[in-house]
């Protein structure tokens, strides 16, 4: 605006200089180049333009031209023109600064806004504008999602008060009139149903803001609480549930310090949370088990969980405890294993249960062996008394020639020989006799061939099942087989399966059998003892791997011969279990094969 003032001023001065030179037009044209000047390159150089131009006046357009005039009116009109030419470069430099400077404010200022919209895009907090009225005139991004619209179209220009839950709506009100009075700032927390249904709990931070049109308005910063107002619920309700808890529950971090402690760990270990906060987790540990917690610690730092760990502790006052331990890692919010959590239940009463329930058993297995022994009795002791007739008929013998004077040595011999084959016979059955008599469950597992364990149970009871005219089948069982068992334990398995069936076939009537194989397949060999009685009634099936359950008469049995049989193949990695298949009573006794066997062809080859 400068510039075209000092422009017309200059064409108005010189209106007289046109007519003063006769009409033209050059000083006009001089002087616009002035001004063009100033503009392009300051005052300056527009104060050279402007004498240039008076001198080329002067000499070309002044008459006389082509030469300098000397008078003076002609001096006054070229000081007025230099005069003249200096004013309105002034004002063209300065017109010309103010918009360069007016631009650069707009261009500041729309970068500004540019960047400021940019923040309140990618905020991760609700930022609004509510009108007096409380009606919303902006939200971010943001503020679309927490209140579950697709488009600013859905919520932009309605009242804010139809997502406010009901019972916030009165406050939400007073605290907007408060700030559009421009009475300072608030800060609110309230309910949101969105327009999806969500129900979300808000935090504001509202603050008087002057609109475009005068009017002040609120400018809300939220944030949406529900997720931090759920986990202070759930950490009070853990740390009510953690306080209440008669295990001990126990932090610490990786150096195995102790950073928490709750009520059930000071009832447990005797220290209270002040004494054991801060002490390491070894206050705990008996001296000869603290190769446990460095093994613990190297799990917990590949992220392992430590599940049921059974071992011994000590109180405060030096009383050891059995517990179980359940150790987990804890991780920081960018998962970061930085400690663990450590629950510990005192399992010294159901160790004791244990321990007395071991030896009941120990004493059940113990009374099944001596039951299925004194059944046995009677054979066995027939399997005795043949041998020793033998040595007593040998014996006879040689004292006869004795008593004669005829002594004949290869009649003697031959007695001699008779008598240390039938005491070795002897021998063999009292071995089989104190082995399957004996407790063995402490003895240690050890590689044993499967064809000395089936020998000495069929040396207890083989005789007793010729004596009632059962057929006994036995195939030849590899010597290589062998299985790591407690040789005892697996012969009782035997001798119950056998005196089973010879008491499900000894008052039958027709043919009479039991028959005892032997398969091989995939690192397991199979024992599979079946008889020819009519098997096991549907209804009894489930059962008979029950305690105390038996189908036998009243004192033909105790009931605990399966039961305690399948324990025993469960203790060695192995099964027992009834081959519901069979047509007959068929029992399976599998266990893992420790040597290689030959084929079952090679073996029914080699039979």
């Amino acid at each position: 605006m400068l510039a075209g003032v000092a422009a017309l001023t200059a064409m108005l001065s010189f209106s007289e200089t046109h007519r003063f030179i006769h009409g033209r037009i050059v000083p006009v044209v001089y002087l616009a180049f002035v001004v063009f000047v100033a503009s392009a390159w300051g005052k300056w150089p527009a104060f050279g333009a402007a004498l240039a131009s008076a001198v080329a006046l002067d000499y070309f357009f002044l008459p006389p031209v082509y030469t300098f005039v000397t008078t003076p009116e002609h001096w006054v009109l070229v000081v007025a023109f230099v005069l003249t030419g200096m004013l309105a470069g002034k004002l063209s430099e300065r017109a010309h600064r103010r918009a360069i400077e007016a631009e650069r404010s707009r261009a500041e200022i729309a970068r500004l806004y540019s960047e400021a919209s940019t923040i309140v895009e990618t905020t991760p907090d609700c930022v609004q504008i509510v009108s007096p009225e409380g009606i919303l005139l902006f939200t971010n991004t943001q503020g679309l999602a927490l209140i579950g619209a697709s488009s600013a179209e859905a919520t932009v220009g309605k009242s804010v008060f139809d997502i406010i839950a009901p019972e916030d709506r009165v406050r939400f009100r007073d605290m907007n009139d408060r700030i559009c009075r421009g009475e300072g700032k608030a800060t609110f927390e309230f309910d949101i149903v969105g327009l999806n249904g969500v129900r979300r709990n808000i935090e504001t931070h509202a603050a008087s803001l002057r609109s475009a049109d005068g009017t002040t308005v609120q400018l809300a910063i939220m944030r949406d609480l529900t997720e931090r107002k759920r986990a202070e619920h759930d950490s009070l309700l853990l740390g009510s549930i953690v306080g209440s808890s008669d295990d001990a529950i126990i932090s610490k971090n990786l150096d195995g310090i102790i950073t928490s402690w709750n009520q059930g760990a000071e009832r447990l270990f005797g220290y209270a949370a002040a004494e054991a906060i801060g002490k390491p987790i070894t206050i705990l540990i008996p001296v000869d088990r603290l190769d446990e917690e460095p093994q613990i610690l190297t799990r917990l730092r590949r992220g392992e969980r430590v599940d049921h760990f059974e071992t011994v502790r000590h109180r405060k006052d030096g009383s050891l405890l059995d517990i179980s331990l359940t150790i987990s890692p804890v991780k920081d919010a960018r998962g970061r294993i930085i400690g663990a959590s450590k629950i510990a239940r005192d399992i010294t009463q159901r160790k004791r249960v244990e321990q007395e329930l071991e030896a009941s058993r120990a004493q059940m297995v113990a009374s099944a062996r001596l039951s299925a022994l004194g059944m046995m009795a009677g054979g066995i002791a027939h399997e005795i008394n043949n041998p020793l007739a033998v040595i007593r008929g040998s014996a006879e013998n040689i004292s006869r020639m004795a008593e004669s004077g005829s002594l004949q040595v290869a009649r003697l011999l031959k007695n001699c020989n008779r008598i240390s084959k039938t005491a070795d016979r002897i021998a063999r059955i009292v071995l089989s006799l104190r082995h399957v008599a004996r407790e063995g469950s402490a003895d240690e597992f050890r590689e044993t061939p499967m064809r000395e364990i089936v020998e000495e149970t069929l040396a207890l009871c083989a005789e007793r099942f010729r004596a009632n005219h059962i057929r006994l089948v036995v195939p030849v069982v590899d010597p290589a087989a062998l299985v790591s068992c407690r040789e005892t334990e697996i012969c009782q398995v035997f001798l119950n399966l056998l005196q089973n069936a010879f008491d499900e076939l000894v008052d039958l009537e027709g043919e009479r059998w039991v028959k005892l194989e032997v398969t091989y397949s995939s690192g397991w060999v199979v024992f599979s003892v079946s008889d020819s009685g009519p098997g096991i009634a549907p209804e009894n099936r489930a059962h008979l791997m029950e305690p105390f359950f038996t189908t036998k008469p009243v004192g033909k049995g105790t009931g605990l011969g399966l039961s305690i049989s399948r324990s025993i193949a469960l203790e060695h990695g192995g099964t027992l279990e009834l081959d519901k298949q069979s047509p007959h009573t068929c029992f399976r006794l599998t266990l893992p094969l420790s040597g290689k066997p030959k084929s079952n062809a090679q073996l029914k080859n080699a039979s």
